[in-house]
């Protein structure tokens, strides 16, 4: 069972497609480059920065994938 962190393109066309959590990447590279920025002007950088996820549920997990998206309707 395995299970990857970013979904890049490729996750769903790989045997077993891998079930991978899904990162809104844009969002990370700019709060990044905005906590650099504070830093380099010398500025406090500010503590940690939460972003929502979502889990893509494919066969790599060991589940079947009408199994998975059952439980994530259930956790909405």
């Amino acid at each position: 069972k395995v299970v990857g962190y970013d979904d890049s393109p490729i996750a769903q066309f790989l045997t077993p497609p891998l079930t991978t959590v899904r990162v809104p990447i844009e969002q990370v590279g700019r709060a990044a480059v905005s906590q650099l920025v504070r830093q380099i002007r010398g500025r406090r950088a500010n503590g940690v920065t939460l972003m929502r996820t979502q889990l893509v549920v494919r066969e790599s997990c060991g589940c079947s994938v009408t199994d998975g998206s059952e439980a994530q309707r259930r956790r909405r």
